[in-house]
């Protein structure tokens, strides 16, 4: 019984100290909440003015809500034992300008801009490198707003790729100093595209070149490996982007060798220190011109163009080939804009093989989607009937219609490209004239065949002959070799096809009149003929006449045998 008692007893202490501490426990909450607003630390007091007790837990949980803010009426949100609500964080505003956007993504900090550095291209210092460029911009307004509307469909992308991947904004001026944003820019070190990739270059990242298309002319895809490209190029170079944009330009290994030469020689092997190509040496002084111009355009009072920082173009899943005269007239768009936003595309038709993948406005994604659905692959090109004829072949007949012989001989079945004359094939063919596809390959290079040069006006047509080069050509009509490739879109390097048209532009009036005399004869040889003397008789020269002819090949010609010359009518020994 006794210990029943003493426990029982036991128990009821324990109850009034456990009582105790709850109570004390309530009553420091309530104050350490008050005290954040109560000037006197005050406890909280009950409705006659007393200080609440520690032995009335009821009176303690019970001070209503409004007594205890009459303490300090701005405490009732803090002396409320509830969870407080999270702070509301609103994200930026992206702003509406694209051009405000890149300004705040450039992160360039080049602390040796005003240093005193120099090498043997340049004795000035970088921060006059610089000058020497945007003084030239800001002489032209009109250059900076062609570039700034080149610029328009294309760099919204650009710069989300360049923000995904973490690269400094400023690299999204680096299309502007390679090709002023032109997706059909074409150098004459076979660059081309946006980004001026070279082939080699090109394919190594995925941008194949065919007869159908040459994706280095990609904005997405190109836009992409040139970010792989000069991101690898950074890690490379010491996370340096000055130097990985010089090695983007003269290529790694020459900018590399400029550094292990001034590391012997204990020089800095920063970019402005070293020796490298002359065009290297104006390639970042000319984009950090451009930066400087677009990051102050108000102090330089430029008014750049808005671009709305949103995406301008989409890309449509088209399922199959398709005639991009077709496209044009189910979405309402010029055919120009078409070619502009799919700058890959070589001919009149996408690319037959996959992926099918075709840019337009944004506007215009859903609409071609809905209408090609109801279109058959079968009907998405235009088609032709053809007979083969005697000496045909697949090539022949795909220069006849201005399609691959790839794709004759898959449409039609052709192993081994063997046909047979009399046979039917069926064509894919182009559904409009070729001049209706303004910005293909074939009427891009003829566009720039017949633009006069300045000072140059008169055109002569040349056809290559056996075993001539651009140089011996340039030579024989005292013209540059660089001028001679691009008035015919080509690179100095490039080997000349057989019978391949030239045009020359010059200013020798009797020249170009001489040249456009020629005249095609078919001359019959006759006993005792040689090469050589039928060259000697029509001024021309023998491996003009073995290139003009097949059949003349051979160590000897026979009398009767019948050759094709290209003659000057006006010198009339050629016809005595």
């Amino acid at each position: 019984m006794r210990f029943i008692t003493y426990f029982v007893s036991r128990c009821s202490a324990l109850s009034r100290l456990h009582t105790f501490l709850l109570h004390s426990f309530i009553i420091v909450l309530v104050t350490s909440c008050g005290s954040a607003t109560v000037k006197d630390d005050s406890l909280v007091k009950d409705k006659d003015g007393n200080e609440a007790t520690t032995t009335d837990l009821d009176t303690a949980l019970k001070v209503p809500k409004d007594k205890i803010a009459a303490v300090n009426p701005e405490s009732q949100k803090s002396l409320a034992i509830q969870p407080a609500d999270e702070p509301i964080i609103e994200e930026a505003k992206a702003p509406d300008d694209l051009w405000q956007e890149i300004r705040s993504g450039f992160s360039f900090v080049d602390p040796l801009l005003t240093g005193q550095h120099a090498n043997k291209h340049s004795r000035k210092t970088p921060e006059q490198r610089v000058e020497r460029y945007r003084k030239r911009l800001l002489a032209s307004s009109s250059l900076i707003n062609n570039v700034a509307e080149n610029a328009e469909p294309y760099l919204f992308f650009v710069v989300e790729e360049l923000k995904k991947s973490n690269v400094p904004l400023e690299i999204a001026l680096l299309p502007i100093v390679e090709s002023r944003y032109d997706p059909f820019a074409y150098s004459p070190g076979r660059a081309s595209g946006l980004w001026q990739f070279i082939p080699a270059t090109g394919r190594r990242y995925g941008l194949h070149q065919d007869w159908w298309q040459d994706k280095r002319r990609d904005t997405v895809l190109a836009t992409r490996g040139a970010i792989t490209y000069l991101s690898s190029l950074h890690k490379r170079f010491n996370n340096d982007w000055l130097l990985a944009m010089a090695a983007y330009n003269a290529g790694q290994g020459n900018v590399a060798r400029a550094i292990r030469k001034n590391k012997k020689a204990g020089k800095p092997t920063d970019y402005w220190s070293l020796d490298l190509p002359k065009e290297t040496q104006h390639y970042i002084p000319k984009l950090l011109a451009w930066r400087d111009i677009i990051l102050h355009a108000d102090k330089y009072n430029i008014a750049l163009k808005p671009i709305a920082n949103e995406p301008h173009f989409a890309l449509v899943d088209i399922g199959s080939q398709i005639d991009l005269a077709e496209v044009a007239s189910l979405t309402e768009i010029d055919i120009d804009t078409i070619y502009k936003l799919n700058g890959s595309y070589n001919r009149w038709a996408t690319d037959p093989k996959a992926p099918h993948l075709l840019a337009v406005p944004v506007e215009k994604a859903d609409a071609l989607k809905s209408k090609l659905s109801g279109i058959a692959h079968d009907q998405r090109l235009s088609w032709q009937r053809y007979i083969i004829k005697k000496n045909d072949s697949l090539i022949k007949i795909g220069k006849k219609f201005n399609t691959s012989p790839k794709l004759i001989a898959d449409v039609n079945g052709i192993k081994n490209n063997r046909i047979r004359a009399g046979k039917a094939l069926l064509i894919p063919s182009a559904s409009k004239s070729s001049d209706f596809y303004r910005l293909s390959a074939d009427q891009r290079h003829n566009k720039r065949q017949n633009r006069s040069p300045r000072n140059k006006t008169q055109k002569i047509v040349h056809r290559v002959s056996h075993g001539e080069s651009l140089w011996d050509i340039a030579r024989r009509y005292k013209v540059g070799v660089k001028e001679l490739a691009r008035w015919n879109s080509m690179a100095p390097g490039d080997v000349l096809a057989l019978n391949k048209k030239l045009v020359i532009w010059t200013k020798n009036t009797q020249q170009a009149k001489a040249n456009n005399e020629k005249r095609k004869v078919v001359y019959t040889v006759r006993k005792g003929d040689s090469l050589a003397y039928i060259a000697s008789r029509f001024n021309v020269r023998v491996r003009d006449i073995k290139s003009w002819n097949n059949d003349a090949n051979s160590k000897y010609i026979q009398p009767g045998q019948s050759l094709r010359l290209f003659v000057d009518i006006t010198n009339r020994r050629s016809f005595n």
